[in-house]
């Protein structure tokens, strides 16, 4: 499926993906302990310079259950799990910057840790910006499903104005509740700029 000039890749699984392909790609490095959204507050909207990462003693999330949390750690070796807080008003939803640290999970959700109810048929989008640097290279992005990780696509930056654009776009195959989700896999931390959810 690959192009020489530019990769552009669709793949039906459970809905359409722009520039991204399913993955089964495992990072490889040791597990730690990880942290949870409520010890330290929204990772979002922050000065220029990366907060410290903070990695509290338990691996916990308000919308995954024990059996995804383990998966997390055991099949992504994920060193950090953030619930992301945010609150908005229609149908989009957008977050002007956070910290995305390697290894780290952060997850979405709406004003009052609700997530996206959504019908079968719909399409959700998620899109954002990083430096041009990350041009070339892979972010996890995915959905949470009733509390369930549910399996990533791998989608890679674009070069666009200088700076790496990343964009998913996915039909749902059931109706239910839905978090998105970015698992950094590029070996580097840096800001999440734009993040944009879209429902069409």
């Amino acid at each position: 499926m690959r192009k020489s000039v530019l990769i552009i890749i669709f793949v039906l699984v459970s809905g359409f993906v722009l520039g991204c392909s399913n993955t089964s790609f495992v990072p490889e490095q040791t597990v730690s302990v990880s942290s949870a959204g409520e010890e330290e507050g929204n990772r979002i909207i922050t000065e220029d310079t990366l907060s410290p990462q903070i990695i509290p003693e338990k691996f916990v999330s308000k919308v995954l259950d024990e059996e995804s949390l383990l998966r997390l750690q055991e099949e992504l070796q994920a060193e950090t799990i953030y619930d992301c807080t945010y609150s908005t008003e229609g149908k989009e939803y957008e977050i002007p910057k956070l910290d995305s640290y390697d290894k780290s999970f952060l997850v979405f959700l709406q004003t009052e840790d609700k997530g996206w109810n959504l019908k079968k048929g719909d399409f959700i989008k998620i899109s954002f910006y990083m430096a041009n640097e990350f041009a070339g290279q892979s972010m996890d992005i995915g959905l949470i499903h009733n509390n369930k990780y549910e399996a990533p696509f791998t989608c890679r930056g674009e070069n666009v104005d200088d700076k790496a654009y990343f964009s998913i776009q996915l039909e749902i195959g059931e109706d239910g509740e839905y978090y998105p989700y970015l698992f950094n896999v590029t070996g580097k931390s840096d800001f999440v700029r734009s993040l944009l959810v879209e429902i069409k």
